[in-house]
């Protein structure tokens, strides 16, 4: 029988500074099915949490998503200063909401979603794996280990935004003070990020949890690819529109 606590209890262990990371999870841990692996994150959240965010995101505009929770202990307001062991940086658009969505029989509605949003903002996701090669994961396990995700800044809220307009969105990422990537329309989930946050109210992962809560920040996807940085790199991400976000990795 599947022991996702222990599973869990394992992949805690490689977060430590000190931990040898390896190439795959032992086989004793490794979940064969997708309730096996949100088994695994939620039992993360209970050492972990509580939780204060999401990550959603799809290989392309017709995939299917996958979502992870996020730990509200690694969320934290931009500039910020995170220590992460990969330091891979990823610039994305985030959702905070204002109204708690809980499980319930019938799906929620586009409309139902977009009115329980009670702000947007640009985000820098910490990319941190417990692995040493995070390209060769399968999916079950990139679950597992909550989406390799390692801390979440979170940006100024937009004055005004409407779904139509992450479709020409521009943004520019710069690291320590030198042009990283420049792009738009470019988050490879797709531009219609409404499909990705009705999906995540609607999804299994967030069923197990008890739902979306008030307040919780959702993080949908780079749109700058994953930058591997060096120790003390500071970068800024600029979406046109947006206030910058920007972080120190240590």
């Amino acid at each position: 029988m599947f022991d996702a606590e222990a599973a869990a209890r394992f992949l805690i262990g490689q977060r430590k500074a000190d931990a040898i990371l390896g190439a795959a999870l032992p086989e004793e841990f490794r979940p064969k099915t997708l309730q096996e692996a949100i088994a695994v994150q939620m039992a993360t959240m209970k050492v972990l949490g509580p939780i204060g965010g999401w990550k959603v995101g799809a290989a392309n505009a017709a995939a299917e998503p996958s979502a992870s929770p996020l730990p509200l202990s690694g969320i934290q307001k931009s500039p910020a200063t995170i220590r992460a062991r990969t330091r891979l940086v990823e610039c994305e658009i985030g959702f905070r909401f204002a109204k708690a969505l809980p499980p319930r029989g019938t799906p929620y509605t586009a409309a139902e979603v977009m009115a329980a949003i009670g702000t947007c903002q640009a985000t820098i996701e910490a990319v941190d794996p417990r692995f040493s090669d995070f390209t060769k994961l399968d999916q079950l396990t990139f679950l597992a280990d909550c989406g390799i995700h390692g801390g979440l800044v979170v940006g100024e809220p937009i004055a005004a935004w409407e779904p139509g307009m992450f479709a020409g969105l521009h943004v520019v990422s710069t690291v320590n003070g030198t042009l990283q990537r420049e792009a738009v329309g470019s988050n490879p989930g797709g531009t219609d990020l409404m499909r990705l946050l009705v999906w995540l109210a609607n999804s299994e992962v967030v069923r197990a949890a008890g739902g979306l809560a008030e307040g919780v920040v959702v993080t949908t996807g780079t749109w700058t690819g994953a930058d591997l940085l060096p120790a003390g790199a500071h970068v800024v991400g600029r979406f046109d529109g947006f206030a910058p976000v920007e972080a120190t990795f240590i």
